[in-house]
This record gives C-alpha cells, sequence and structure tokens, in this order.
C-alpha cells in the first residue's frame, strides 16, 4: 500500500440495493487475520469480485500477469468459504469469488488467459476505463436465475475501485 492509500473494505452499492430489496440486511464482513470467522446469523454469503488470487493458493508461481494480489483477502475468503460450506451457508460467487470457490474446492486457475489460448474471452474496456470490465453472461433457460431475472444474455459491468486520500 502506498502513502495517502486507505485500507479498507468496500462493497458496491448495488449489491446492498439488491439485497435490501428483496429483505435482506447486509453485512461487510472485513478481512481478518483468523482462521475461523463467526458467521452465526448469516443465511447467505456473496463473495465478490476484485484482484487475482494468489497462485500460491493453488500452487503455481506467480507470473507477471498478476495483479492486485491481496493474501489478506485471500484468506478470509478461504476462511468465509469454509466456514458456509461446514455451515450449509448458501455462498452466491461473482468473478473473483468464483474463482476463489473453485481454488478452495482444490482447483486450479490460468493466471492469464490470452497465454493459456483462451483468446475469445475478452474484458472488454467500455470508455477506456480500465476499471470497468463487462461480462457477458449466459444463464440456462428455465432456471430460477433466469425467472428473476428475465433474461437468458446479461452484460455485467464490474468496477474495480482504490480509495485514496490527497
Amino acid at each position: 500500500m502506498s502513502a495517502g492509500e486507505i485500507e479498507c473494505s468496500v462493497l458496491n452499492f448495488d449489491f446492498i440495493k439488491q439485497c435490501n430489496n428483496h429483505g435482506a440486511q447486509v453485512n461487510i464482513i472485513p478481512q481478518q487475520n483468523r482462521e475461523s470467522i463467526n458467521l452465526s446469523g448469516i443465511n447467505a454469503l456473496i463473495v465478490t469480485g476484485g484482484g487475482d488470487i494468489n497462485p500460491k493458493m493453488y500452487a503455481q508461481n506467480q507470473d507477471d500477469t498478476v495483479e492486485r494480489v491481496d493474501d489478506l483477502r485471500d484468506s478470509t475468503e478461504l476462511n468465509l468459504l469454509k466456514e458456509a460450506e461446514n455451515k450449509n451457508i448458501r455462498t452466491l460467487a461473482i468473478c473473483r469469488g468464483h474463482q476463489l470457490l473453485n481454488v478452495y474446492k482444490g482447483g486450479t486457475l490460468h493466471q492469464d488467459l490470452k497465454k493459456s489460448g483462451f483468446n475469445e474471452i475478452e474484458h472488454q474496456k467500455p470508455y477506456d476505463d480500465a476499471r470497468r470490465y463487462v461480462h457477458r453472461i449466459n444463464i440456462e433457460k428455465e432456471t430460477k436465475l433466469e425467472g428473476i431475472v428475465q433474461e437468458t444474455i446479461l452484460k455485467l459491468i464490474v468496477y474495480i475501485i482504490k480509495v485514496s486520500i490527497n
């Protein structure tokens, strides 16, 4: 962390609004240096997007394409996934979250999709703003999710933010 940056836990307000619109109370669980995290009173967990997962979590050496690694976030969220599984808490993993869920369940990741031959997967950068990425999401027909969003293809914009003090 460089001078002027504040270490903090942040959640896109759209997540909070959508959860509130469906009667849920949102609690942000900050990064913490603890193996066991108490999820008493929590009936659902959302693990959101963000920086890259440290490749050491899936037994690889980090290459030069990996960005914004946060070991404390990795370990906190891995502990949250473990606790959620142990307590049978419903979990929604989004973008980085689903990658971390894959690692938690014993999977691995490609550190760079293009270097690994996945050229059809592209992070579009609308308005030349590298903090925003558009992801095309295909939703299976006749599923609960399709019933909720009433669509089979969505384009989602993911925001990456940094908080600084001037």
